[in-house]
């Protein structure tokens, strides 16, 4: 049986369906049932059901953000729970040319050069997940006859236009097409702007969208704050022109030479008081939208974030709104693209995107023995280290868990995908500073909601279609245009059903910047599904019941997807170094023997393939 068939082990496909909000928060909005009464769904199953809540239908049920089990692996790793074990994992008798450890885009980017360089050689790739795609993946809904697709993490790609655009090759290579039409919207406010991607409208480049910024009860909406030049924005004056001195920054291409470790050097929040004049106040307007924990990041760091060059105000810029693009299920179908590519048999038919939108996912085609490329879900590496000294073996010994067993596998050459808050732990023969370096990548977590919506009159009325605040939970949603990708492209109508998704940092800068990442995964994986429910209820309703928003009718299902390493949060001296020591990046990407590192210290889906692509080529495994 395909997995697509199966229902999430949170939500049976009946409750999806139904429009039913899961869990003990579902009396906030009505509990209504098929028939219109109050009998909640069956409860969800597993120590980790509270923490997950509902997470979908189709391919990607049981896979949304860090489940549990996932966290659970993590912690073991982390704690030193395997070593006792490691003797008695069974030898898998398998033995490939190439394993790669995890299946988020490095893996992927790694697979995809490896399939693509290498097609009679033998690879395996190990992902702890569900389902191959790392943030690049969906949550499904099925409402009324539509499947709904949300973001989990991944959100958007930038159309390439030219041969030496990132992400180009993989256009090319992948056969991706370089036009995406989108659905005609009918009916409502025509002056309503609805962006193509999902986090376009977040930063200072608000013109690719009608933005409402929510002040609070007293001041309540106001949209477009930016078009007068925050006239009508309750901010004070000397915040007001801090935030127009950021919006009219302007640089010339990316910093380079001793500008660029002049940057890296100083953090963010220096910067951008030093350089820029930037009060306390806009500083956290303009951190709040990097979705980081604190500004205390390297200046460099954040050199392709607002406030700098790359989401602006004028024309030419207003162009760039138009090639950022995000699939219904954000990134997912670029993962599959690449998937298709390296295993044919994944998805039944042709590898064109509408296809692929379609095709359900055959898992068991993923780990066939006697192919040459191989995907195997829920297999955790535990450990990977060298068959003798690293300078000159020549092989790499691989354990990792699955369903419930250590196994065994070696090849002649390994790609460490994974976060590096977990290959330190992982990569046995580390040597000390190389660990030390990895110390360096810190992270903040996030939480990515989809609201599943019946309708979207609300928005309509309120004459927005994303929404940034400023107090309650998270801090900004939208919804998006809808693309003709697949068979049956979603309606977009104010009275047809449609995937509003938010965004919920844990900022805690107040506290040094190693200390923020853990704070907020505390708090992001303390705070049960029932919980965090009714924060996403009770928000949208302080903002939008006088619009007409009335939760029981209009939200039809929520799915949370708790991440708690989204976002790399590199401190000064992470790219260049400071002192004259090493830089962090660099120790971290350092080849070690037989086994290389995909890491870019970039957030995108290409940067981190590419990063897989640069481990491949440094094994040299022809």
């Amino acid at each position: 049986m395909s997995r697509a068939s199966i229902p999430g082990p949170n939500i049976t496909r009946r409750d999806f369906v139904a429009g039913t909000l899961v869990g003990a928060g579902a009396t906030l909005v009505g509990g209504c049932g098929a028939n219109g009464g109050s009998e909640a769904p069956p409860a969800a199953q597993g120590p980790g059901a509270a923490l997950n809540g509902p997470s979908g239908v189709g391919d990607y049920a049981g896979s949304n953000g860090n489940s549990w089990r996932t966290v659970e692996a993590g912690h073991q790793i982390r704690g030193g729970s395997y070593p006792e074990k490691l003797a008695n994992a069974a030898d898998a008798e398998e033995q490939y040319d190439l394993v790669i450890v995890g299946g988020g885009f490095t893996g992927l980017g790694a697979l995809h050069e490896f399939r693509r360089t290498h097609p009679s050689l033998k690879v395996l790739l190990l992902d702890n997940q569900e389902i191959f795609g790392g943030y690049g993946k969906a949550n499904a809904f099925a409402l009324g006859g539509l499947n709904l697709q949300g973001p989990q993490a991944s959100l958007n790609f930038v159309l390439p236009q030219k041969k030496e655009d990132r992400g180009a090759n993989y256009w090319d290579e992948l056969g991706l097409p370089r036009a995406y039409p989108t659905v005609e919207r009918q009916g409502g406010n025509s002056a309503v702007r609805f962006s193509r991607s999902t986090s376009a409208p977040l930063y200072l480049g608000e013109q690719s969208a009608s933005v409402g910024y929510w002040f609070g009860p007293q001041a309540g909406m106001v949209t477009d704050i930016w078009s007068d030049d925050l006239a009508r924005a309750p901010f004070p004056p000397a915040t007001r022109a801090a935030l127009l001195r950021l919006r009219a920054h302007r640089r010339k291409g990316p910093p380079q030479g001793p500008e660029a470790r002049r940057l890296d050097a100083m953090t963010f929040a220096d910067f951008a008081s030093r350089d820029l004049g930037a009060t306390p106040e806009a500083l956290a307007y303009i951190t709040q939208g990097m979705c980081i924990t604190g500004p205390q990041i390297s200046a460099y760091g954040a050199r392709s974030l607002p406030g700098l060059e790359r989401y602006a105000s004028d024309s030419k810029e207003a162009l760039f709104a138009d090639r950022f693009i995000s699939f219904p299920g954000g990134n997912t179908l670029i993962a599959r693209a690449i998937v298709k590519a390296a295993i044919p048999n994944a998805f039944r038919g042709d590898s064109s995107l509408n296809t692929l939108a379609d095709a359900p996912l055959d898992f068991a085609a993923l780990d066939r023995p006697g192919q040459q490329a191989r995907i195997r879900q829920q297999a955790t590496v535990v450990r990977v280290e060298h068959v003798g000294d690293p300078a000159a073996a020549e092989q790499v010994d691989v354990i990792y868990a699955h369903n419930g067993q250590l196994a065994r596998v070696r090849a002649r050459g390994v790609v460490m995908g994974i976060g590096n808050w977990v290959a330190k732990h992982v990569v046995a023969d580390l040597p000390d500073d190389r660990r030390a370096a990895l110390d360096n990548f810190l992270y903040s977590p996030m939480l990515m909601v989809n609201v599943a919506l019946r309708n979207w009159r609300f928005l309509d009325k309120a004459g927005i279609s994303a929404a940034r605040w400023f107090e309650g939970f998270g801090f900004f949603g939208n919804i998006r245009q809808p693309l003709q990708i697949g068979r049956s492209p979603i309606p977009f109508h104010p009275d047809q059903p449609i995937i509003m998704t938010i965004y919920a940092p844990f900022p805690n800068p107040n506290l040094p910047l190693e200390a923020q990442g853990p704070a907020g995964r505390q708090q992001l994986f303390d705070t049960p599904f029932a919980d965090y429910e009714r924060k996403v209820v009770d928000q949208l309703r302080a903002m939008f019941e006088k619009h007409g928003f009335n939760a029981p009718r209009d939200i039809a299902g929520i799915i949370l997807n708790r991440w708690g390493h989204a976002f790399v949060t590199p401190p000064p001296g992470f790219f260049f170094g400071l002192n004259g020591g090493p830089p962090p990046l660099e120790l971290a990407t350092k080849r070690l023997g037989r086994i290389t590192f995909g890491q870019s210290g970039l957030e995108d889906w290409s940067g981190a393939a590419d990063a897989g692509r640069r481990a491949v080529r440094e094994l040299d495994l022809a």
